[in-house]
């Protein structure tokens, strides 16, 4: 938006969907020069970037230290409202709003609603009523589920203006120990193995588990942080394209992983509201129409009567060229 300090988050990719390192300069459409950016982790970054109305910017980007290459930033916004959370914080995440428009009038309060959702579910509603141009709110992190919590404004008309993912994590997990019974076993021989499932706290957890065995030496290529049951249901299933090495960004809570996590959030969780384009009853083209369907009719007879049969089950299936019923 312009005339405010923006993040900017990206992420460079080759044609497989692989990342790739990149660095670069912001610029205007005058050469000035205004920031760099490189990326820190599997191709992302992000930078500060306070545009100002009517100027163009573009980033002129080094890629894997030899492909160079220019890319036009999308032109700011003259008016609207601004969503920056920071969720770095031990206990809270911390919410501010920037309206860069208000409406005429004195002490007339613009009125939006701020909806929490984690896996389909909302966990969090707060109704805001202000006539200020910035104000913070705050969340509790206990108030909210572990995983990946989508944060949306909407307006009186509730219509979504802006959005922000934000991935809370309790560390509220089963910790599973296996203990076998012996340390060498001979070929074949019977494996009894002792397994407890205890929570952070300490106490017993009941489970449904299942164990596959494997022989690393004979398996080719085994990823470091691969995906796993966690990162699948809280990370990978909650967003768009693929999450390299996911298990990475829940190692630890380490600022360098927090601040690559939130890059995450940013590059894979962005989402293109339409809802202006529906209220005007603007329809998408659509460039391919569904396949022709096969319609068959007839009647089941009775072979001697020749009268219809009742209630009679018919079952159709496909042999070779040929349909058969």
């Amino acid at each position: 938006m312009a005339n405010l300090q923006n993040r900017v988050a990206f992420k460079a990719t080759v044609k497989n969907g692989k990342s790739i390192a990149v660095e670069g300069v912001i610029v205007d459409d005058r050469g000035n020069k205004i920031t760099d950016f490189k990326s820190s982790h599997q191709g992302m970054g992000n930078f500060i970037i306070e545009p100002q109305q009517g100027r163009k910017y573009v980033a002129n980007a080094v890629i894997s230290n030899k492909i160079q290459m220019k890319v036009d930033l999308p032109v700011a916004q003259a008016d609207g409202i601004k969503l920056t959370l920071n969720s770095n914080y031990a206990d809270i995440i911390n919410f501010q709003i920037s309206i860069s428009s208000q409406p005429s009038g004195n002490n007339h309060n613009s009125e939006y609603l701020r909806i929490g959702q984690a896996g389909g579910q909302v966990c969090y509603r707060k109704e805001i009523s202000t006539s200020e141009k910035n104000f913070n709110l705050y969340i509790e992190k206990n108030t909210l589920p572990t995983g990946i919590v989508k944060f949306t404004l909407f307006d009186k008309e509730m219509i979504p203006l802006c959005e922000r993912l934000v991935f809370v994590n309790h560390n509220d997990y089963v910790n599973i120990g296996i203990e076998p019974d012996k340390l060498t076993y001979r070929t074949r021989e019977e494996i009894q193995l002792n397994v407890s499932t205890i929570s952070n706290e300490g106490t017993p957890n009941l489970a449904n588990l299942s164990m596959s065995v494997y022989n690393p030496q004979n398996q080719m290529g085994l990823e470091e942080y691969p995906e796993n049951i966690l990162t699948r249901f809280l990370l990978s299933s909650e967003l768009k394209g693929t999450i390299e090495d996911p298990a990475w960004y829940i190692k630890d809570d380490s600022i360098s992983t927090l601040q690559a996590l939130d890059n995450v959030m940013l590059t894979h969780g962005y989402r293109y509201f339409e809802w202006k384009e529906i209220r005007e009853n603007k329809t998408p083209e659509i460039f391919y129409q569904p396949e022709n369907s096969i319609q068959l009719r007839g009647k089941v007879s009775n072979w001697l009567s020749k009268k219809p049969v009742k209630d009679c089950k018919v079952t159709m299936i496909p042999v070779k060229s040929q349909l058969a019923v």
